[in-house]
């Protein structure tokens, strides 16, 4: 590929986090369909009920929802893996993806799934130091395991699109808050935002209106390198325009 290949790309991929009730399931679920909707949290029905009220409706209908967290603990993975395997083969093949944005809400669920599933699952047969707790070769095994899905979505030419939840931490030595992405694993964390070309933080404004920071503000971390203002309104038509 030449670097004049790269002229046009258009596809979104996107972190987006922030705290519950922010709106960031009802944002995501206005990307262009057909979208594959990986629902860990289980909250989708915000989206369900508010997108008839502003004319979108019709919406609803592009959405393939895998409702992977209300699957029983020790079937919720294997589904979930189940249904990368087929994206692989998409892959594997030279296939086009059968849709166009994929949604993973949320990384921060997600993870802490992974890691429940590694005690029933992955290291079988291991002594632990405490029944039910995760071993540090958990934690290894979960880090590589991310990593190989989220870069190899991320390469595919469909719009990507991860949410999660926010984490406040203060640095003890500066006095510095920083607001950054909600994930397991402190080797992951630092690494997950730079992975992603768009990284936006939703907020509420003193007026009860959502808007994306995009560019490190207050602690939080972001980066945008589609040419968006500091701050946008937390719309479809301002991530895509």
């Amino acid at each position: 590929m030449k670097a004049s290949d790269l002229i046009g790309h258009s596809f979104f991929k996107g972190l987006i986090y922030g705290p519950s009730g922010m709106g960031k399931t009802v944002l995501v679920a206005q990307f262009p369909g057909p979208i594959e909707y990986w629902d860990f949290d289980g909250k989708l029905s915000s989206a369900v009920y508010y997108l008839p009220t502003i004319g979108k409706k019709e919406q609803l209908a592009t959405i393939d929802v895998h409702q992977f967290g209300k699957l029983p603990v020790k079937e919720r993975i294997p589904a979930w893996e189940k249904r990368t395997q087929l994206i692989d083969e998409c892959i594997r093949h030279g296939k086009p993806m059968p849709f166009k944005t994929l949604v993973l809400d949320t990384i921060t669920t997600l993870s802490d799934m992974l890691m429940d599933d590694y005690i029933f699952r992955s290291q079988l047969g291991i002594k632990r130091p405490m029944e039910g707790i995760n071993s540090m070769q958990d934690y290894q095994l979960y880090e590589k395991h991310m990593t190989r899905v989220l870069v190899g979505l991320l390469a595919q030419d469909i719009n990507v699109v991860v949410l999660a939840h926010m984490e406040t931490e203060k640095d003890e030595s500066t006095g510095q808050i920083e607001r950054k992405p909600l994930v397991k694993g402190r080797a992951l964390g630092p690494k997950l935002p730079m992975w992603f070309e768009e990284v936006y933080a939703i907020v509420a404004k003193s007026d009860g209106s959502r808007v994306l920071l995009t560019q490190p503000v207050n602690g939080h971390i972001a980066r945008c390198q589609r040419g968006l203002a500091k701050e946008v309104p937390a719309k479809i038509e301002e991530i895509l325009k």
